[in-house]
């Protein structure tokens, strides 16, 4: 982390330091391999190009120097799933790899790449936060075939409501929509140039992502999938500054309700009947089963959520999707009532 400031300030001595990591970060995403992914050098280079990006904007952001006496804040976490291969001799045989860290405010920092012997290519990000900061979650998804990237979606998932509706922190709202207008807006928004038509969300995504999520299918010969990366690079890293900012929550009502919150999540991406199908047919249906609830879409455990002000707090664990279990009526109760 060090290192990076000190090479950013360098080379861009004019820009604010957030910026400065950035461009530094793409610009070593172009120039370095990351050996510790079996999967990503066969893939497409724009896969490579962002899962690289990841990885140096969290290792940046998160780095720790045990010189200063304080306790690390960030962690490789060991995952449910690292490594996972169907039968190589499958018709649609899959490779998956995951990596995930996690530190004070965020309990999965996942990345997952998947490869599959049809040109499939998949890679996902999700960035859960812990409940008891009231952060979103972000999360992105790129999928390409044939070496092409055919599809890309990015949000910050707000986990609390206002009057019912989703709602994003103010300052994540403003800075996705200036980052949105930087990267596709088009004309003096940049975007080179033509504006970048959004792609209408899934059914389960309306229901779930912000006003401010981006959803493109790439056009072939474009440079819409750079922007992609450019804009995920930016967001990713003012997420990470943003979280600083964050302090955990006081009020167990309040924990509560960004708990639910992250089990509407999960019970949301679970409901994604294309990823479903795919480890289906790659997998079967109990490694896929398992796979989706343990690695790409869990809840934190330990756990316990009822509506505020029911009075039942915290501390017992609840299963992801299920609903709060229903007060047992008393012995004496009259069976037809």
């Amino acid at each position: 982390g060090r290192l990076v400031e000190a090479v950013g300030a360098e080379r861009w001595p004019s820009e604010p330091a957030g910026e400065r990591r950035v461009a530094l970060a793409l610009a070593l995403a172009q120039e370095l391999e990351l050996e510790t992914h079996a999967v990503l050098s066969e893939m497409n280079e724009t896969f490579v190009l962002l899962a690289t990006m990841v990885e140096i904007l969290w290792r940046c952001a998160l780095d720790y120097d045990l010189r200063g006496g304080a306790p690390p804040d960030f962690f490789a976490y060991p995952s449910v799933h690292p490594y996972a291969e169907s039968d190589p001799a499958s018709k649609l045989a899959m490779r998956l790899e995951n990596k995930e860290y996690q530190s004070s405010r965020f309990r999965r920092l996942h990345l997952e790449l998947a490869k599959r012997s049809d040109g499939l290519e998949v890679f996902r990000v999700v960035m859960f936060p812990r409940v008891r900061f009231d952060l979103p979650i972000v999360a992105l998804d790129m999928v390409g075939f044939g070496g092409r990237v055919s599809f890309a979606i990015v949000d910050a998932t707000p986990v609390r409501r206002k009057n019912g509706e989703k709602k994003l922190p103010d300052i994540y709202l403003q800075a996705m929509t200036e980052l949105r207008r930087k990267h596709f807006g088009g004309g003096d928004g940049g975007g080179g140039g033509e504006a970048v038509e959004m792609a209408p969300l899934p059914e389960w995504a309306e229901r779930l992502f912000s006003e401010g999520c981006v959803c493109l299918r790439p056009r072939p010969g474009s440079q819409d999938a750079s922007a992609f990366v450019g804009y995920c690079a930016e967001l990713i890293n003012f997420h990470m500054e943003a979280s600083t900012c964050f302090h955990p929550l006081a009020e167990e009502a309040d924990i509560s309700e960004v708990y639910q919150g992250h089990q509407t999540y999960a019970r949301e991406q679970l409901s994604n009947d294309k990823t479903r199908k795919a480890l289906e047919a790659s997998f079967g249906a109990p490694f896929a089963e398992a796979y989706m609830k343990q690695t790409l879409f869990d809840v934190e455990p330990g756990l316990y959520t009822q509506p505020p002000g029911t009075g039942t707090g915290i501390g017992s664990p609840a299963s992801v999707g299920n609903p709060a279990p229903e007060a047992r009526r008393n012995d004496d109760d009259d069976d037809d009532d």
